[in-house]
């Protein structure tokens, strides 16, 4: 199983397995539309992991898939295959009961986090205190693989900018504010789920309007002109991002949809508006100051705070990995467009002259203190998450779980032909994770 980004990557896919892009959804009312698709998956996986002897069983994110998947697995073949996590859910931030579902099902837990490690290997010793304390359920931290992603596709403002103007389109005619010394680039990272098109993006899209029109909560109107680069992450989304746009007039001319690398978007410009999610991960690991913008149904909203009591305050993973609030988030009824207006236009210096441009890099609008002081707290995080290579160190624990596969040594065993070959079966939803 996997996503249009795996495909890219030359992973092969099982035949009629419905991609994760497609059955992707945050909430409870907003998963419904996607329930057919998602069992008709599982069933999918599940025929696929009976018929073939696999040596491992790879769960990379995604846990609303994946943890059923392991318990029927676990519970259903034998001998089973060894089942290794790969980027266990983050709901230890606020479900401390996973991370014990987690470390019972996986013979092997990887973490991204290093507090996620803390958690995972403490439930991990907890399981097997009776053994002396020796943990018999192996958590590695081995770093986050969007460190060596963003390290590998740095190309300097110049350069992005060039991009997105040369692939990206035009919604309603280009502008000249682009090419204006004075003109703030503004990056728009609006959806990866069909549902945030709906609940996320209107509020990002009235927001751009706001800044070109001077109407900022609590702050007098901004001087310079602003474009707008909205990242569309899949292609039956540019429709409906366009139809959006077209509903503000203000925005014409000033807006360009741009389908490559969200990281191009980011680097092209100023600051972020961006969604909660990996991507804001994303943004600040390239050292782009951002404001964060989320919203769920109601009813998703209702069950979480009253009833999992969960505080929809800070959600957003840098926050949650500095523990404090590095950048500003506005949340359900929080996110009000002259609100988020106001937040990224606070990020930057629109009243000073632009900053000096560096050898091959565009002319930028000079940060204000607070965005300066969100850059440096990127560097931090940057700091935090590792000195890279998370997807070999990755590679490596799988290879060692599988030198104990039962397969593996039953297939060398009858001198099978590739018996010393490694099959391996992964789940995953983006392709970042990947090997």
């Amino acid at each position: 199983a996997g996503g249009s980004f795996m495909r890219q990557c030359g992973v092969a896919m099982a035949e009629g397995q419905v991609s994760t892009d497609v059955v992707s959804s945050i909430g409870l009312l907003e998963a419904i539309p996607f329930l057919g698709r998602g069992l008709r998956a599982m069933r999918q996986a599940k025929r696929d992991i009976r018929q073939e002897k696999w040596d491992v069983v790879v769960a990379i994110d995604y846990p609303g898939f994946n943890l059923p998947l392991l318990k029927w697995v676990k519970k259903t073949l034998v001998p089973a295959p060894s089942l290794v996590y790969y980027i266990p859910p983050n709901e230890w931030l606020f479900l401390k009961n996973r991370a014990n579902v987690v470390c019972d099902l996986s013979d092997r837990v990887l973490c991204v986090y290093p507090e996620e490690f803390r958690h995972y290997r403490e439930a991990a010793l907890e399981m097997s205190r009776s053994d002396a304390g020796k943990c018999s359920k192996p958590v590695d931290y081995v770093g986050h693989p969007l460190v060596d992603y963003v390290d590998s596709s740095k190309l300097g403002r110049r350069a992005a900018r060039e991009e997105v103007l040369k692939d990206g389109r035009w919604c309603g005619g280009a502008a000249a504010a682009v090419e204006a010394e004075d003109g703030a680039m503004i990056a728009v990272l609006p959806a990866s789920r069909k549902q945030e098109l709906r609940l996320v993006l209107p509020v990002m899209l009235e927001a751009c309007a706001n800044l070109v029109e001077g109407r900022l909560e609590g702050r007098s109107s901004a001087k310079r002109a602003f474009t707008f680069v909205v990242s569309v992450a899949r292609e039956d989304f540019g429709p409906k991002i366009e139809e959006e746009v077209a509903k503000h007039p203000s925005l014409r001319g000033k807006v360009v949809l741009f389908s490559g690398h969200s990281h191009v978007a980011v680097q092209a410009a100023d600051a972020c508006i961006s969604k909660s999610g990996s991507c804001s991960l994303e943004v600040s690991l390239l050292g782009i100051p951002q404001v964060v913008v989320y919203k769920v149904g109601r009813l998703t909203a209702f069950v979480l705070r009253r009833v999992l009591r969960f505080d929809l305050t800070n959600v957003a993973l840098v926050n949650l990995i500095l523990g404090r609030a590095a950048i500003p988030e506005l949340i359900q009824q929080e996110a009000i467009p002259s609100k988020v207006a106001a937040e990224v236009a606070a990020l930057l210096d629109l009243e000073g002259p632009p900053a000096p441009s560096q050898v091959g890099q565009a002319k930028a609008v000079a940060l204000s203190d607070k965005g300066r002081k969100q850059v440096e707290s990127c560097a931090e995080l940057r700091e935090m998450l590792g000195s890279g290579g998370a997807v070999g160190k990755a590679a490596d624990c799988i290879l060692d779980v599988c030198k104990n596969c039962s397969h593996s040594q039953e297939r060398e065993a009858e001198g099978k032909e590739g018996a010393k070959g490694i099959q391996v079966y992964t789940t995953q939803e983006d392709f970042f994770y990947g090997f």
